[in-house]
């Protein structure tokens, strides 16, 4: 069934327990589909998709474009410009992952390609196993196979990052977290007993403020969610009192393993809606706590159950938010030592596909969803489980009276509604600092502006200097949070030697200096869908050379981020695309696209036509009309010449200009000189 809605198209080619419907308005594309060909056309964009049915699922074939780049497809090991890569649609644990594994936790069947500064989305929807070939195997194609008869929707935009707000429109509009959500976390696996946990969050917070600390899977009773080891947290209400008092939150994990336990609550609660075997019998499956079962988040009786236990465990503690783990998800049911991947990874190989036995393996194979009473294979559904997941523990989250915050490991179409995402167990070594600002943004680049990585490295002890390189290179991920695995060096900024810690410390306050424009992106995000940090392609699509920068990073539309990403490194080369563009370290401007070598540590430029709200006030670099999202309300700054308009006091920077005067709001201000410009304090 061929269907259009407002700048999108929908083919439904089979019935998907997920379905999202188009929105209502113009423009109309105008479409055609004769059961081999699907064609498209909209915004001066024209699209041509084969669609071939196999006994297996479908495969769908598109020209490649001489020019032409791809982003999506959620976590990858990968450039996020996807072009030449084959990817595999399957979410997957995948430990210390170096670049080109794949496949590893979130599969986002979400695609955008571009060329000539064109750009249209794919949507291919089913949760099933499936193939997505890059210009791979043939130089001129794009090939997607899916064990499935999926629903196909191709969205448009004046630009790509118009895309990404269709996609937002027809999938959901991203969820907008509570202002800690944006601050410094701290992880760790794990920290524990209760004094300890204080101990780490009264240290950082006499250098740094601490927005919230994580709790991993040490602080339960032998690993069965939702309770307490009251050995180490004896008191655990008092424990998340005393962390409030210090000013920060708390955040527990909760993985989908239920210890088959009878008497054990949740286990009794949940009895009559877990993953079934092919006889109807509880599907077992060996995780942390041992012999578990797995709900089945499909079902909408369990989603009511589970978003019960959420409801009770966050009221009962008055925790914050909920960290969600292992949720693709992964059980223990094969040696996870001598699986191929493991052993890859340890010794840092080169780039290889999984098998599907591997893949499978780690997957609960042979489990059963039960859907309205048919059972459903758990490989046919698998993109879903995170999906639904989610969506129980937010309405949960809800029910306790808590503005949601969830950060999910794995996720599908749609996750974007309800959680934030990061990239799983990156290696602590210099490559994996590079990697994660490739998968960082190609998760961003899937339509989940809220995303982030481990801080320091998850896997591998790493090194000092390495640490802080990675605080700074993350300092403008939506999510900002130190997370580290056993047996690592500490990661928190008062363990750094003091060299490396004073690296640390400012880019935590370079990232406070610019919250207010942060959580502006934050409201942007979640009224348009648009990505908060952007591959530089994305804002320059008319720039071939955009599209080959993967260590540095558009943070919105007007700050360029280029941090330093090499041992030893002290000073770093940036390419900065066309405009004019101010190094804000030195006051140094560059008229681009140029390669402008500097020294700073951090080399952060503001793009002109620019205003960035920031702590000491808004930052105006040459003249326009913006728009400035906070949680009181929009502030609206306008600037032409010496006259500025803007509808909420605050302090004005005119940046790289010598001004004796400023006409605010028709009022005429004296101006005092600094090195960036000219700062005007506005006044009553």
């Amino acid at each position: 069934m061929l269907s259009v809605g407002r700048k999108s198209v929908k083919l439904a080619l089979g019935k998907q327990l997920l379905s999202f419907p188009l929105p209502h308005g113009e423009p109309r594309p105008a479409a055609t589909f004769d059961g081999r060909t699907l064609t498209a056309t909209c915004c001066d964009v024209h699209v041509e998709l084969k669609i071939e049915l196999t006994e297996g699922g479908v495969r769908l074939y598109k020209p490649l474009g001489r020019w032409e780049h791809v982003f999506g497809l959620g976590t990858r090991a990968y450039p996020p410009d996807r072009r030449r890569g084959r990817f595999i649609l399957f979410n997957n644990d995948l430990y210390a992952y170096q670049l080109g594994m794949d496949p590893l936790y979130a599969s986002i069947p979400f695609m955008v390609f571009v060329e000539g500064g064109r750009a249209f989305g794919l949507v291919v929807n089913s949760p099933a196993y499936g193939v997505v070939d890059v210009g791979y195997s043939k130089y001129s194609e794009v090939t997607i196979y899916v064990e499935d008869k999926p629903e196909l929707y191709i969205l448009f935009g004046e630009t790509p990052l118009d895309v990404y707000s269709t996609y937002s429109d027809v999938t959901g509009k991203p969820f907008l977290p509570p202002k800690w959500g944006l601050g410094l976390h701290l992880s760790r696996y794990s920290y524990e007993p209760h004094n300890a946990v204080i101990e780490v969050v009264k240290e950082v917070m006499d250098v740094a403020p601490v927005d919230a600390v994580y709790l991993d899977i040490d602080y339960m009773d032998k690993y069965k969610q939702f309770t307490w080891d009251v050995k180490k947290f004896p008191n655990p209400k008092g424990f998340v009192e005393e962390v409030h008092e210090l000013g920060a939150r708390v955040v527990a994990i909760l993985d989908p393993y239920i210890k088959a336990e009878p008497g054990y609550k949740p286990f009794e609660k949940l009895l009559d809606c877990f993953l079934v075997t092919e006889n109807d019998e509880i599907y077992l499956a060996r995780g942390w706590p041992g012999l578990s079962a797995l709900p089945d988040f499909l079902n909408p009786r369990c989603r009511e159950k589970w978003a019960s236990l959420v409801a009770e465990f966050v009221s009962s503690y008055n925790i914050d938010g909920i960290w969600l783990d292992m949720n693709e998800p992964t059980v223990f049911n094969c040696d996870a030592v001598a699986t191929k991947s493991r052993i890859y990874a340890l010794a840092g190989a080169t780039p290889h596909g999984l098998t599907k036995e591997e893949l499978y393996c780690k997957a609960p194979r042979g489990a059963y969803h039960v859907v309205d009473g048919e059972k459903i294979p758990h490989e046919a559904a698998r993109g879903l489980y995170p999906y639904f997941e989610a969506m129980a523990t937010y309405e949960g989250l809800l029910r306790a009276g808590k503005k949601p915050f969830i950060l999910s490991r794995s996720g599908y179409l749609g996750i974007q509604k309800y959680a934030a995402l990061w990239t799983g167990d990156v290696p602590s070594t210099w490559e994996g600092l590079r990697l994660t600002l490739m998968a960082v943004l190609g998760l961003s680049a899937s339509g989940v502006p809220f995303v982030g990585a481990d801080v320091g490295g998850f896997a591998g002890v790493g090194d000092y200097e390495l640490i802080a390189r990675w605080y700074q290179a993350a300092a403008f991920f939506p999510i900002y949070r130190a997370h580290r695995d056993k047996g690592t060096l500490d990661a928190e900024i008062t363990k750094l030697p003091t060299k490396y810690r004073q690296m640390a410390l400012e880019a935590v306050k370079m990232r406070l200096r610019f919250m207010p424009y942060l959580r502006h992106l934050a409201w942007e995000a979640h009224l348009t869908g648009k990505p908060i940090v952007r591959p530089l392609g994305l804002e320059f699509p008319d720039d071939e050379d955009a599209f080959k920068i993967y260590d540095e990073y558009m943070v919105g539309p007007y700050l360029l981020y280029a941090p330093i990403v090499d041992k030893g490194a002290q000073r770093s080369e940036v390419y900065l695309p066309r405009g004019i563009w101010l190094e804000l370290a030195t006051g140094k401007t560059h008229i681009g696209p140029t390669w402008a070598l500097s020294e700073a540590d951090m080399l952060l430029y503001i793009r002109s036509k620019s205003a960035v709200p920031s702590q000491e006030g808004v930052l105006i670099f040459g003249g326009g009309k913006w728009v400035i999202y906070t949680d009181e309300g929009i502030v609206e700054v306008s600037r032409e010449g010496d006259e500025v308009k803007i509808t909420k006091a605050m302090p004005i920077f005119i940046l790289s200009e010598r001004l004796d005067e400023v006409v605010v709001n028709g009022v005429p201000r004296r101006g005092a000189y600094t090195r960036l410009g000219t700062y005007v304090e506005q006044g009553d």
